[in-house]
């Protein structure tokens, strides 16, 4: 049986609104003294409010859940469809929707009423005023405030509520357009030259002309914040410059030779997992793992100090500085990743490369090109 539709004013009592409203309205206070106050009774009275009411009306059915995000990550979607979840984890969505929509809804009707030329006649006005409009659940896109990151595309979302109704999406001329499904490749896969055979491994390489010369031929458009454009970024380095460097998180990841193939994942030194002893590990200060032919390494600086200042100038890097070397078979060489360590490990299975099950690997360069396929499914114990 459907329960009633909840009110506000069961969760946000005149009282609180008039006590919010007679500090906005001192003036023996600093602009910053008042404004820290208000925040807090923002933070303490109105947020909790707000997010005991949300759960109302979930539980009154009156919400639903998100429509467009198949394919996408973002804090606020994954909080509203969440609400539909799993129970242990509601409060925290509750929490998080009010936190970012609190001043929003409030804000308006409080400081309309603060005014000297306030369209309302008593405290009592305004705050009928503010529990119509939450009540209702309606709240424009130029009114909230809040936007969205999709973690998967790089796209930013505005956000309103119709009727209580969620949705997100992008504003084109000025007309709210929904948010709709992505449907993203789990693996990505490229193709890049090794001259010699020689890898060098490391986060990064600290040496200026390197850094310079490699940035000055990057796009900028590129938003390494989402899985989408560390993957654009990752072939943008193969592409123009012909080496790799691939997004692995704060993980400082082992290097496996696996099968004749580079394997990059993580691991303790307790359990390796069945895989041999690492070769080496990469300390991920940067979160990227970069593998890099020596003579290309020495030609990308070279672009600007010149072959023999570039020469040395990398030699005298690897003998300052931790990093991992490497023999492989010189010419083309596969990398099969993603915009994210995790998506990688749970989306790739080749039979060409044996890893256990529980060993999450992060990326993988081959001398050869590997056959995917789809990843098996953990076997049932058997009853």
């Amino acid at each position: 049986m459907t329960r009633p539709s909840p009110s506000y004013a069961d969760f946000f009592s005149l009282a609180d609104f008039e006590k919010w409203l007679a500090h906005e309205r001192r003036t023996d206070l600093s602009d910053q003294v008042r404004n820290n106050g208000s925040r807090a009774i923002l933070r303490e009275v109105a947020q909790p409010a707000l997010s005991r009411f949300i759960g109302a009306l979930l539980e009154a059915d009156r919400l639903h859940p998100l429509r467009g995000t198949e394919g996408r990550r973002g804090h606020l979607m994954e909080a509203w469809n969440g609400l539909f979840g799993a129970n242990e984890d509601r409060r925290q969505h509750l929490d998080l929707l009010a936190q970012r929509f609190a001043p929003s809804f409030h804000l308006h009707a409080l400081l309309e009423a603060a005014s000297t030329r306030s369209k309302y006649k008593t405290a009592r006005d305004a705050y009928d005023a503010l529990v119509a409009k939450v009540d209702a659940g309606n709240l424009g896109w130029w009114e909230t405030m809040t936007e969205d990151y999709c973690f998967v595309s790089g796209d930013r979302f505005n956000s309103q509520f119709r009727s209580w109704q969620f949705q997100l999406g992008q504003v084109q001329d000025r007309q709210f357009v929904p948010m709709q499904d992505i449907s993203v490749a789990p693996l990505a896969e490229c193709v890049v030259e090794c001259e010699t055979g020689e890898l060098l491994i490391a986060d990064w390489f600290r040496i200026d002309a390197f850094t310079e010369s490699v940035a000055a031929t990057e796009d900028p458009t590129i938003d390494i914040n989402s899985s989408s454009g560390c993957i654009k970024r990752t072939e943008e380095y193969v592409a123009k410059h012909r080496f790799v460097s691939v997004f692995v998180g704060n993980s400082s990841p082992c290097v496996f030779e696996v099968d004749g193939t580079l394997v990059i994942g993580r691991t303790s030194d307790d359990d390796r997992f069945g895989l041999p002893s690492p070769s080496g590990r990469i300390t991920t200060d940067l979160w990227w793992a970069t593998i890099i032919d020596r003579q290309r390494l020495v030609d990308i600086v070279g672009s600007k100090l010149g072959p023999a200042a570039a020469t040395a100038a990398v030699n005298e890097y690897l003998e300052k500085n931790d990093v991992l070397r490497l023999h492989v078979t010189p010419g083309s060489h596969h990398l099969y990743f993603a915009g994210h360590p995790d998506q990688f490990a749970e989306a790739f299975h080749s039979p060409d490369v044996t890893l256990d099950p529980t060993f999450r690997p992060m990326f993988i360069l081959s001398s050869r090109p590997l056959m995917l396929a789809e990843k098996p499914s953990p076997s049932l114990p058997t009853p």
